[in-house]
């Protein structure tokens, strides 16, 4: 299979459960109506898009529910690094990937805890001295 299609990149990460749309090339957007609903892990779908959009590149998508992919999105560098010492924790081990500028994104699964804390985005230049309580806001669901 050649490696530069959608399917070649999308069918490894659909064998890991994740849940995978065709997305423009260069771009976030996916045309696809209902997109959330439609990502999937199905290798016939996938291939199915493959002969649609096989220049595309692909999209991962979370979904707030115990058991679904949780992404923690960091658009600093050591970010992770930095938020781990804030919390007193080590930084977890688990899979990671870079985005185009080269920040991190990691990759975990929900448990309750993680559903029940929701979306949430913090913006350390907005909120630089605040205590961390008031640096966390909840995004709408």
């Amino acid at each position: 299979m050649d490696t530069s299609t959608f399917a070649a990149n999308a069918l490894p990460l659909a064998a890991l459960n994740l849940r995978i749309i065709p997305v423009e090339p260069y771009d976030k957007a996916c045309k696809l109506l209902d997109w959330q609903n439609l990502a999937t892990t199905d290798a016939a779908v996938i291939i199915g898009w493959d002969a649609i959009y096989p220049h595309h590149n692909l999209g991962i998508v979370a979904k707030l529910a115990v058991g679904e992919l949780c992404v923690l999105e960091f658009d600093v560098r050591g970010g992770m690094t930095a938020a781990a010492e804030e919390c007193g924790q080590p930084v977890p081990k688990t899979r990671t990937h870079r985005s185009g500028k080269g920040f991190g994104h990691y990759l975990f699964w929900h448990t309750a805890k993680s559903v029940a804390l929701g979306n949430r985005q913090a913006n350390q230049d907005a909120h630089a001295g605040c205590p961390k309580t008031q640096r966390i806001s909840r995004s709408p669901r």
